[in-house]
């Protein structure tokens, strides 16, 4: 006999997103931007064993106009930005591409443990 799980994962809830970007007046050209996101996020998934269910995430970065792919004159944060993490869940996220404030990547990772 075999025993199958039915998963029906709920989508998670962003909230309260705020996407800024601003001018940087320490550089000579005023192509250059400093941006910045936030965003309430909350998992309608989390068991009560997790002892935390949302965070609010944070994240900022430079960003050129001109050059829409990360590197030396557009560092995007690549890796991971933890937004909230102990020993057994942990929220991230990571810009994964940005081309202007109404256009951009977001991926999201989720981790918990259950143990039922």
């Amino acid at each position: 006999m075999k025993l199958l799980a039915t998963l029906n994962f709920k989508p998670y809830e962003l909230t309260n997103v705020r996407l800024e970007c601003d001018a940087d007046p320490d550089r000579f050209t005023p192509s250059n931007y400093t941006c910045g996101l936030t965003f309430d996020w909350a998992d309608p998934n989390s068991v009560k064993y997790n002892n935390v269910s949302s965070t609010t995430c944070k994240s900022t970065w430079n960003w050129w106009v001109n050059t829409t792919i990360g590197g030396d004159e557009n560092p995007l944060d690549v890796p991971y930005t933890a937004c909230w993490q102990d020993e057994r869940t942990y929220f991230a996220m990571r810009l994964m591409a940005f081309y202007d404030p109404g256009n951009f990547t977001l991926q999201l990772a989720r981790s918990y443990h259950d143990p039922e």
